[in-house]
């Protein structure tokens, strides 16, 4: 493996970010297809748990279960940093003033212990 490849450059040493950023072939996707990704591989690690059962090889079977839950986690925590990021992009800055800040840190909160 070509260690080059993978350098780490901390950002802090890199004048134009965005530059940077727009010339490397790094993919960006948005919050609502890092949760379809995450609930694809959970589907995907479900059938491929199936089907290592079906021919009882039960460790890669649980192996892939045990996967698949992982990423039905990485899904829902996704699913509650979508939620928690619309309800502060709702907010106006004169709501955020009048009401106290603990109080819109319990908001937030509510939405992660659904």
């Amino acid at each position: 493996m070509n260690k080059e490849k993978f350098k780490f450059i901390p950002l802090t040493h890199i004048s134009n970010v965005k530059t940077y950023v727009e010339a490397d072939p790094i993919v960006m996707i948005t919050l609502d297809e890092a949760i379809k990704s995450a609930e694809d591989v959970a589907k995907e690690k479900e059938i491929e748990a199936q089907s290592f059962y079906d021919t009882k090889a039960y460790e890669e079977s649980r192996d892939c279960i045990w996967c698949s839950e992982e990423y039905k986690q990485l899904a829902d925590w996704l699913k509650q940093l979508k939620r928690v990021h619309e309800i502060i992009k709702s907010w106006k800055y004169s709501d955020i003033e009048e009401h106290d800040t603990v109080g819109a840190f319990l908001k937030i909160c509510e939405v992660v212990d659904e």
